[in-house]
This record gives structure tokens, sequence and C-alpha cells, in this order.
């Protein structure tokens, strides 16, 4: 598409798109602090060190965390995606 279009092409590496995400909640964040990813697929201990540096410390090597959500909720009953629904209900139950 960037091609047909003669447009840029800008990568984006998925886990810093994570990290970064904590900056539109907590705007008020500022680095060094320690980030736990917990998403659909990948679940990872990330040191951010700056603003665009940051080093992996762990990640799960089979399911993450998100898909395990994922399964619990669909042999519950509760559909896919699972993670937010559990999320939701907890919330509710734990305000």
């Amino acid at each position: 598409m960037s091609f047909a279009t003669e447009k840029p092409l800008v990568t984006v590496n998925h886990i810093a798109g994570h990290v970064a995400a904590n900056f539109l909640t907590y705007p008020e964040l500022e680095p060094p602090f320690l980030c736990l990813i917990i998403s659909g697929g990948h679940t990872h201990l990330v040191n951010v060190k700056n603003y665009t540096t940051y080093e992996i410390l762990g990640k799960t090597r089979d399911d993450a965390i998100g898909e395990a959500f994922d399964k619990v909720a669909r042999v519950v009953g509760l559909g896919y995606p699972g993670g937010p629904k559990i999320d939701k209900m907890a919330q509710e139950r734990y305000p």
C-alpha cells in the first residue's frame, strides 16, 4: 500500500506501542519505570529506561496471560475476547 500510494512506510514495534500507550493514559508518567504488558498474545516485563529506550526483562514462552483469560472466558460462557469481560466483572465485584 505504501508503494502504491507513494507514502512512506513507518514501522512500529508492537511492544513499543504497548509501552507508549501508558503515556496516553498517564501523561504525568515519566521514565524510568517497570511496565507489565499483558495483552492477548504477549506478557512482558519491560524496564522503560527513557521515552525511546526499553529492555525486555522477561516474557512468557507459551500462553500469554491474555490468552489464558480468553480460554477461561470461553469455558465459562463469556465469549471472545474474554479479557475485557473478566476485567469488567472483577471491577464490578471489587471496585
